[in-house]
């Protein structure tokens, strides 16, 4: 993935947008959903099941883009961007504040 063109990037990017959506939105349980900011190990565990459902979808919606479109990805730098997605914990538990 390092080093290649703007239309491999935009691949990348389509796939792993789409799969976050289909993740959030289609795929998560309503526990996961209402839960999964909560405190406790409760909050922990609901929020990894989500994670890691989100990551195996991802990983899946890549595999599938790299092996229709013959993309050249670096396995390596597909390990690192799905370990960087694969921390929404700080953001399931952010306070708005209000």
């Amino acid at each position: 993935m390092l080093g290649t063109d703007a239309s491999t990037f935009a691949a990348v990017f389509v796939a792993l947008y789409a799969a976050h959506q289909v993740g959030d939105h289609w795929a998560q349980r309503s526990s996961e959903a209402l839960g999964k900011g909560g405190p406790g190990w409760r909050g922990r565990w609901l929020c990894a099941r989500h994670v890691v459902a989100l990551a195996v979808g991802k990983a899946a919606a890549l595999g599938l883009t790299a092996v229709v479109l013959s993309l050249p990805l670096n396995g390596w730098a597909v390990l690192a961007a799905l370990a960087v997605g694969a921390s929404p914990r700080d953001v399931d538990t952010l306070e708005t504040g209000s």
